[in-house]
C-alpha cells in the first residue's frame, strides 16, 4: 500500500483503523489473512463494508515485508462505521489476537500524547490516613463519598446526601492518566493503575503516592488496606509480583512467575478499559491480614503461605495436597483456606476440595465431586457458608459447605446450564441464574432460583422463570436485590425485596454499562460509560432501593461512578477481643453506677413522699381538731338557743293561763 493511498483512506470518516492483527506474517500470506479477516471476522459479525474491492487492507512493512498488526477497514458510510465500533469495543480474531478499532480522530489524540514519564514527588503516607475522612463535616453528617471519572482525564471526588435527592456536589479534581481506578477495600484511599505503576491518593486529595511497577496490569489490596500486591507480566528482573507495605511505600517481597502462569495472566487480563482491576488468582490475603497465600510455582500440588509483615514462609515449608491445585479462597472470618483441584477434561478424575486451617497447620476437611468441569466460589460474609457453583455435563450442581464445629456438605442439582451466581451478604440465602433444559434445547431466557441456606439443608425459596436478564445484584444490607437486563434486547432493572421476592418496580434503561450499590444498600447507580458507549449520551442515573429515580446527570467523556466503601469496623480482628473486653468492663461499671443512682433516686423519692404524707396527715389532724371544736361550739350555741326558746314558750303559756283564769 502506498503512502498516498494510506493517507486518503485514513482521512475518510467511514474508515476504521484495526489494531491487534497477527504480527510478522509474510507478504505472501497477506491475501489469505485479509480474506479471513473480511469474511470470518467482519462480515460474520455484521460489518457493512463499502463496494470497493480493497475495502479491507492489511498493512505490510516495506522493509521487512511482514505484517505489523495494523489494518484498514472501509465501511459503506459513516453510520455503519460508528455502529460497528460501538457494538464491538473489542473483537476476538483468534486464540492469540484480539482486535480493537479506532477512528482517525482517536489516532491523532494518541499521537499527541507525550511519551515522557515524570515520576511523582514522594510523600510519606500517614498511618492514620483514615481519619482524613472523619474530619470531613459532610461525612459526619451522613453523606456518602463518591468518585466520578472521565476517560483518560480526571477523577473527581464529591459527596452525596441521600436525604436530599439532588445532584452530587463534586469538589477536587485529580488528574489520573488512566480510567482503571477504584477505592481500596476499606475505603482509605483512591488508586489508579497506569503502565508505569500504581498511583494512590489520600482522602485529603492533596498528596499522591506512587508504587512503581513497569507494565502494571492489575492489583490486589489486603482487606484493611495495609498491603498491596501489584502484577506485571513484562516487569524487569522477573519481578512479576511485588508485595508492598502501603504505610512505607516499600516493596517487601518479590515473586516471579513461570511461562504458563504468565500466559494465564495474559489470557485472564482485563484491558485498560476495565473498571475493576483483577488479580485474585495469584496472591490472596487472609481476612485479618495475618497471612498471604498463593499457588506454588515450584510444586503444582502445593500452596505457599507467608506470614505478615515480614512475608516469611510459614514454618519454612510448602503446604502439599494429594492433587494439583487450581484455585484457592480464604474464609472471610477465619484463617481457613480452601484449595480446589479441577480435574482434566475427558477424564474420570475426581474434583477435590481441601479445607486447611492455617493456625493449626492441618487439613480439617476433604470433599470429592465426580464429573466436575469447573467451580465458582461464593462465601457468605459470616464465614459460616461457602456456596460453590459446580458445572457438570448437561446440568448444574450447587454445593453448600457449612462451617460449624464440624464441616458438612450438601448438594442440589439443577437440570439447567449455569449463567450467574451470587450470595446474599447478610441473609442466609443465595441466587443462581440458569437456562432450563428441555427436549427442544435450552430456554431462551434464564430462570432465577433463590435458595435458603440457614440450616444444613438447601431449600428453594422462589423461582423467577423466563426473566430477560443476564445478572443480579444483592444490596449490601441484604434487604434488596436488583435483576439487571443490561446488554439484553429489552433492558430493564427489576427491584425486589429479598424477604418474599416481591417486585417493587420494573425500570426501563437504555445502553447502560453497569450498576453499583451505595455502601448502605439504599441507593443504586446505573452508569452509561464512555468506555463502552463512546458515541452515546454518557452519565448516570441514581435510584433508591424501591426503583424510584432520584436524579440523572450527564457529562462529556463520563467513564464511571465509584462509591467509597464504608468499613463495618476499623478495628482489626486481633484487637477486637481486647477492645470488646474493655468495653464490657466499662459497660458493667456504667450499669452498676446507673443502678446506684437509680437506688439513690428511688430513696430520695420515698423520703420526699413520706415527708409530704406526714405534712398532709398533720394538716388533716389539725383540721379535724378544729372541726370538733367548732362542732362543739355550734352545739352549745344551738342548745342555748333551744333552751331559751322553750323557756320563752313556757313563760308565754303561763301568761295565757293567767289571762284565762282572770277572764273566768
Amino acid at each position: 500500500m502506498s503512502a498516498s493511498t494510506k493517507t486518503s483512506k485514513i482521512t475518510q470518516s467511514s474508515v476504521l483503523i484495526c489494531d491487534g492483527l497477527p504480527v510478522g506474517i509474510p507478504v505472501a500470506s497477506v491475501p489469505k489473512l485479509t480474506l479471513f479477516l473480511k469474511r470470518m471476522v467482519l462480515v460474520k459479525n455484521g460489518a457493512e463494508l463499502s463496494d470497493q474491492p480493497n475495502n479491507v487492507q492489511v498493512f505490510v512493512d516495506e522493509t521487512s515485508q511482514k505484517t505489523t498488526g495494523i489494518g484498514f477497514i472501509d465501511f459503506k458510510d459513516d453510520e455503519a462505521a460508528i455502529k460497528f465500533k460501538t457494538r464491538f469495543v473489542e473483537l476476538k480474531f483468534d486464540n492469540k489476537n484480539t482486535l480493537k478499532f479506532y477512528t482517525k480522530k482517536e489516532i491523532d489524540e494518541i499521537l499527541k500524547e507525550n511519551d515522557e514519564y515524570t515520576p511523582l514527588v514522594f510523600h510519606p503516607i500517614e498511618v492514620t490516613d483514615f481519619k482524613g475522612w472523619l474530619k470531613e463535616d459532610k461525612y459526619t453528617e451522613g453523606s456518602e463519598c463518591v468518585a466520578t471519572f472521565q476517560y483518560g482525564k480526571t477523577v473527581s471526588l464529591g459527596w452525596y446526601n441521600p436525604s436530599i435527592p439532588k445532584e452530587i456536589t463534586m469538589q477536587e479534581e485529580q488528574p489520573f492518566i488512566s480510567s482503571n481506578c477504584s477505592f481500596s477495600p476499606s475505603g482509605t484511599f483512591l488508586y489508579s493503575i497506569t503502565e508505569h505503576g500504581l498511583i494512590v491518593v489520600q482522602p485529603d486529595c492533596k498528596k499522591k503516592f506512587q508504587f512503581p511497577h513497569p507494565g502494571l496490569t492489575h492489583v490486589t489490596i489486603s482487606p484493611h488496606d495495609t498491603f498491596i500486591a501489584t502484577y506485571s507480566a513484562t516487569a524487569p528482573f522477573n519481578r512479576h509480583i511485588i508485595v508492598w507495605d502501603r504505610r512505607f511505600t516499600k516493596g517487601i517481597k518479590f515473586f516471579d512467575l513461570k511461562a504458563n502462569s504468565l500466559k494465564r495472566m495474559t489470557e485472564t487480563l482485563k484491558k485498560e478499559k476495565t473498571l475493576t482491576p483483577i488479580g485474585q488468582d495469584f496472591v490472596q490475603f487472609s481476612y485479618n491480614e495475618k497471612y498471604l497465600a498463593r499457588i506454588s510455582e515450584v510444586d503444582s500440588n502445593s500452596i505457599e503461605i507467608y506470614t505478615t509483615p515480614t512475608i516469611q514462609l510459614l514454618s519454612n515449608k510448602l503446604v502439599t495436597f494429594e492433587s494439583s491445585i487450581n484455585k484457592i479462597s480464604w474464609s472471610p472470618k477465619a484463617n481457613i483456606i480452601v484449595a480446589y483441584h479441577e480435574p482434566l477434561q475427558k477424564t474420570n478424575e475426581q474434583a477435590h476440595f481441601y479445607f486447611y486451617d492455617v493456625d493449626k497447620q492441618e487439613i480439617i476437611f476433604k470433599h470429592k465431586v465426580f464429573s466436575l468441569k469447573g467451580a465458582e466460589f461464593g462465601w457468605h460474609s459470616s464465614g459460616k457458608k461457602l456456596v460453590v457453583q459446580c458445572n457438570k455435563n448437561k446440568k448444574t450442581a450447587v454445593l453448600v459447605f457449612t462451617l460449624d464445629k464440624t464441616i458438612t456438605a450438601s448438594m442440589n442439582e439443577l437440570n439447567a446450564t449455569p449463567h450467574f451466581m451470587s450470595v446474599n451478604p447478610i441473609k442466609m440465602q443465595f441466587g443462581i441464574m440458569a437456562y432450563q433444559h428441555s427436549k427442544k434445547g435450552d430456554s431462551l431466557f434464564p430462570t432465577l432460583h433463590i435458595y435458603d441456606i440457614s440450616s444444613n439443608e438447601t431449600k428453594l425459596i422462589s423461582s423467577l422463570p423466563n426473566i430477560e436478564a443476564k445478572s443480579f445484584s444483592y444490596s449490601p444490607n441484604g434487604q434488596f436485590m436488583v435483576v439487571s437486563g443490561i446488554s439484553t434486547s429489552e433492558p430493564y432493572l427489576y427491584f425486589y425485596n429479598t424477604d418474599r421476592m416481591k417486585l417493587y418496580k420494573k425500570v426501563p434503561i437504555e445502553n447502560m454499562s453497569y450498576i453499583c450499590w451505595d455502601p448502605m444498600g439504599l441507593f443504586l447507580g446505573a452508569v452509561r460509560s464512555y468506555l463502552y458507549s463512546p458515541h452515546a449520551k454518557n452519565g448516570f442515573m441514581l435510584y433508591d432501593c424501591f426503583g424510584n429515580l432520584q436524579f440523572e446527570t450527564y457529562k462529556t467523556n463520563f467513564a464511571g461512578l465509584l462509591w467509597r466503601p464504608q468499613p463495618t469496623n476499623i478495628i482489626k480482628p486481633e484487637m477486637a477481643k481486647e477492645v470488646e473486653s474493655k468495653f464490657n468492663e466499662c459497660l458493667k461499671t456504667m450499669k452498676e453506677e446507673d443502678e446506684r443512682k437509680k437506688e439513690q433516686i428511688e430513696l430520695e423519692k420515698k423520703q420526699r413522699a413520706d415527708e409530704l404524707m406526714k405534712r398532709f396527715r398533720s394538716v388533716v389532724q389539725k383540721n379535724a381538731q378544729l372541726s370538733a371544736k367548732e362542732h362543739l361550739r355550734a352545739y352549745d350555741s344551738g342548745m342555748k338557743i333551744i333552751v331559751e326558746e322553750i323557756k320563752q314558750k313556757k313563760e308565754s303559756n303561763e301568761e295565757v293561763k293567767e289571762n284565762i283564769t282572770e277572764t273566768q
